[in-house]
């Protein structure tokens, strides 16, 4: 049982280390739409194009490649658009909805923080993590936030102490005070039984806050199985079906748009470079 596997974001890089074969197939599925559209339709609207153009007595310069540029364009777009589909979409289902649940509940979990801090990013590197734990008073408000800051920087005392601090006045607050100790178990490498949480999580009485209480508790036998070499997925994916359409939506949103950005940037730059040398030689 590795170490690596009871980190706080081991399950995070197992989901990345899982997504990466499907990346090279949408490049490749992206590639080939590219490669179909510009090569048949486009062909065709350009060719008809140049014989309107030509009916109504329009010339165009014959040594200029207009056409062969717009096929380029054209490639590049339904090049970028149709991969990142291919990764967003294209994914096999028991891996997709693992992944959607584990992205359902860090949405939620965003969601709280700026509730709590308004404005104020998450911070995502260890010298913004550090400054705010120094700068956030230690109040039982912020014990939650600081817990979690505290466990991705690996501070797992400091962790404990402010475990002490969360409130425990309702059936919800008990159960993540409960939770926090496990974890912070868990990543110590002291195995505890997760029946207890399942039973607190059953005493929420917000339906929803409920359910996001029993998501992370998939998440963490999700990290269980992880840690002892079993399938990590099963776990997620059992959850997903109660989650509605909401982690379809957080998916697309974190997986196409920023592969589509990646995807046309390295398209235009290859496709670029291609005419940069073909006019200039």
């Amino acid at each position: 049982m590795s170490v690596e596997a009871r980190e706080p974001a081991a399950l995070a890089h197992a989901i990345t280390r899982a997504w990466r074969p499907y990346r090279w197939r949408a490049y490749l599925f992206g590639a080939v739409v590219g490669v179909l559209i510009a090569g048949i339709p486009t062909a065709v609207a350009t060719t008809i194009l140049a014989l309107i153009l030509e009916g109504a007595g329009v010339s165009l310069d014959p040594g200029f490649p207009w056409a062969e540029l717009i096929w380029s364009g054209v490639f590049v777009l339904a090049f970028a658009a149709a991969g990142a589909w291919a990764l967003a979409r294209w994914l096999p289902r028991t891996f997709k909805a693992a992944t959607e649940t584990y992205l359902w509940l860090a949405t939620r979990a965003e969601a709280h923080w700026h509730a709590l801090f308004g404005d104020l990013p998450v911070p995502r590197t260890s010298p913004a993590m550090r400054l705010f734990v120094d700068g956030t008073p230690e109040t039982p408000e912020t014990a939650g936030e600081r817990f979690g800051i505290l466990m991705a920087l690996g501070e797992l005392d400091a962790a404990r102490r402010v475990i002490g601090q969360m409130p425990e006045s309702s059936p919800r607050e008990r159960h993540m005070r409960s939770t926090a100790g496990w974890l912070v178990d868990f990543i110590d490498a002291k195995d505890g039984p997760l029946e207890p949480l399942w039973m607190s999580a059953a005493t929420i009485d917000d339906p929803a806050e409920r359910l996001e209480a029993e998501v992370e508790l998939a998440v963490s036998e999700a990290r269980i199985a992880l840690a002892t070499g079993r399938d990590w997925m099963t776990p997620l994916a059992a959850v997903r079906e109660r989650l509605g359409r909401e982690p379809a939506r957080i998916l697309w949103q974190f997986a196409w748009r920023p592969a589509f950005r990646l995807i046309l940037s390295a398209a235009v730059i290859g496709v670029g470079a291609y005419w940069l040398f073909i006019l200039v030689r």
